[in-house]
C-alpha cells in the first residue's frame, strides 16, 4: 500500500476508493464498505479496511459536521448532493451504528492493524482510530 500518513485518506487504496464513489455518484457504496468489513468472518485484508475506514470517516464527518478531514473531492460531492436534493446527506443510526461496529473490527484484528503495529506511527494511527470512534458515539 502506498501510504504517507496514518490519516484515513493519506494511502492510495482510500484515494481509489474515494474516486469510484464520486465516478459512481451513489451513497450505497458507503454501506456496501461496511458491510464487506462486517459480513467478513475471515482475515480482513488491508485495501478492504482502508475503503471502509474512508466510509467511516464520511459518515463520522457528516454526523458531526467537521469535514476537516475529508479530501476536496468528497467535500465537493457533498456539497453537490447537497445542491442537487435541496437536502444533506444523512446516515441512519443503524447505519452509524455499522460503521462503530466495522470500526472496532478493524482495529481489533486485521491486516491493516498489524502494518501499523509494525510501524513507528502506531500510536497515532491507533488514536486516531478511537477519536473517529468518539465522533461517531456522540
Amino acid at each position: 500500500m502506498g501510504a504517507w500518513g496514518f490519516k484515513t485518506f493519506e494511502n492510495d487504496y482510500a484515494l481509489d476508493w474515494v474516486d469510484s464513489l464520486i465516478c459512481q455518484n451513489k451513497k450505497d457504496m458507503v454501506i456496501r464498505a461496511l458491510k464487506e468489513i462486517e459480513l467478513n468472518n475471515e482475515y480482513i485484508e488491508g485495501p478492504e479496511c482502508s475503503e471502509a475506514l474512508c466510509a467511516i470517516e464520511l459518515i463520522s464527518s457528516i454526523k458531526s459536521e467537521d469535514s476537516s478531514n475529508l479530501t476536496e473531492e468528497l467535500l465537493e460531492w457533498i456539497n453537490e448532493k447537497r445542491g442537487l436534493l435541496m437536502k444533506s446527506i444523512t446516515f441512519s443510526q443503524s447505519e452509524i451504528d455499522l460503521a462503530i461496529s466495522t470500526l472496532q473490527k478493524i482495529i481489533n484484528d486485521s491486516e491493516l492493524k498489524e502494518l501499523w503495529q509494525e510501524s513507528d506511527n502506531y500510536q497515532e494511527w491507533i488514536s486516531y482510530q478511537l477519536n473517529l470512534e468518539r465522533k461517531l458515539k456522540m
